[in-house]
């Protein structure tokens, strides 16, 4: 059987436990191969996250200290997921605007000549450009709650803060042929306001899962359709401001 081909994009050499750990699984199997690593150059990184808004970071933090369950940051080599122990690694300067990451053309140029048949977002921001049309079936990236209201910040975030009882992980394809991209995996869980790593590993559990059995095109955890709307009402939740950051802070003491 002819596996297919992956290339990663990713901020550093690791990946997280729940992004490792499928891709893995489905190389050990025989049904996928991982041929090339693409990694923003780390100065690059660097000064993005000086940028990055602090807000709702600083909770983001209390929250896990707080929570009862320790938060696990257990990291893999991606050199592990090739058999030779010895990842390709492409360094990419990105062009950047205020929201897109336009990868160079050199860079895409390697990854034309890998002939993959899918690109694994785990790192960069939202991809324009040529990147687009780089693989033969598109880019794979997760989006955590509904995509439809959930614009900026982190989902979680807003999940944990406001006290929901639900949420959900969605698989998004995205290529040049779709207008926008299309949702080809979605998982739900249950969310434990009063332990915020305990939520946090609960849906990156959801998303390992959704990411193994797409490869294995099986229909658990796959659903098409439009986003189930988990909301208490229609606001678009975004950055929160410095007042709104605070009222959650005081709601979780």
């Amino acid at each position: 059987m002819k596996k297919i081909r992956l290339g990663i994009l990713v901020e550093e050499e690791t990946l997280a436990w729940y992004k490792f750990k499928p891709l893995k699984s489905l190389v050990d199997e025989g049904k996928v191969e991982v041929c090339i690593a693409v990694q923003r150059d780390k100065k690059q990184a660097f000064h993005m996250s000086r940028l990055s808004k602090v807000i709702p970071s600083i909770n983001q933090k209390l929250f896990s200290f707080l929570s009862r369950n320790k938060s696990n940051t257990k990291r893999y080599s991606i050199h592990d997921l090739v058999a030779n122990g010895t990842m390709p690694i492409v360094i990419s300067v990105v062009n950047q605007d205020k929201i897109y990451d336009e990868i160079e053309d050199s860079v895409i140029e390697k990854l034309e000549a890998a002939n993959l048949d899918y690109l694994v977002k785990f790192g960069f921001r939202t991809l324009a450009g040529r990147i687009l049309s780089v693989s033969k079936k598109g880019i794979l990236l997760f989006r955590y709650g509904d995509e439809t209201k959930q614009r900026r910040g982190s989902a979680l975030y807003w999940q944990f803060a406001e006290q929901w009882e639900n949420s959900v992980v969605t698989l998004h394809l995205l290529n040049e042929r779709l207008n926008g991209d299309k949702v080809v995996g979605r998982g739900y869980g249950s969310l434990f306001y009063w332990d915020y790593n305990l939520t946090e590993h609960k849906l990156n559990g959801v998303a390992a899962s959704i990411l193994y059995w797409y490869f294995h095109k099986n229909k658990i955890g796959v659903k098409n359709g439009n986003s189930t709307n988990l909301m208490l009402d229609d606001a678009i939740y975004e950055q929160p401001q410095q007042l709104t950051a605070i009222r959650h802070l005081m709601g979780f003491f």
